[in-house]
């Protein structure tokens, strides 16, 4: 009785990774020559293309036997590959925008822009308008002087924020004249 292992070719559609695979029946027993069968660790199958867009594929598909080696059975067996999102990571960068910013204070903004690391299903990253990643600078509560603040990033759905550089952004507020 040996181990199974499908051959699997071809890359997953866009933006989808190989999340499992099982063989069903996940053994087979051989029988042949006995230096032939000997020699053998496992039984591998003929190549299943998995570049298919479906969330699971299942095939059946022919075993790879070795001359003088047989299988109980048809020397078929069935594949089951899912797929899953493919995560990644992209950076940006991004302006910064004032906001709660005060009638009768002026507000001047250091920084511009901070580059943001952002991660999440690739193809939601893949997708991303510059426009849906907005970076906030709250200015309501800041005094007189200069202030450090932290900017909130806004992001879609899904998507997370792994790092903002820098961390912080100088913001200098003065009565208007």
């Amino acid at each position: 009785t040996l181990p199974v292992i499908p051959e699997l070719t071809g890359e997953p559609a866009r933006g989808r990774r190989v999340d499992n695979v099982s063989v069903l029946p996940a053994t087979v027993t051989v029988s042949g020559e006995s230096p032939a069968v000997r020699g053998l660790e496992s039984i591998t199958t003929e190549p299943l293309d998995i570049s298919d867009p479906a969330v699971e594929l299942v095939a059946e598909v022919p075993l790879l036997l070795p001359e003088e080696v047989t299988t109980a059975g048809e020397g078929v067996v069935t594949v089951i590959v899912t797929f899953t999102e493919a995560l990644g990571s992209r950076s940006y960068e991004v302006g910064t925008a004032l906001t709660g910013a005060r009638p009768g204070f002026s507000y001047q903004l250091e920084e511009p822009s901070v580059s943001v690391v952002l991660s999440g299903p690739v193809r939601q990253l893949d997708e991303l308008a510059p426009d849906e990643i907005r970076v906030e600078v709250p200015a309501g509560e800041l005094g007189v002087g200069d202030n450090v603040v932290m900017p909130i990033v806004r992001t879609p759905r899904g998507i997370e924020v792994v790092r903002i550089a820098p961390p912080t952004v100088a913001v200098t507020v003065a009565e208007a004249s």
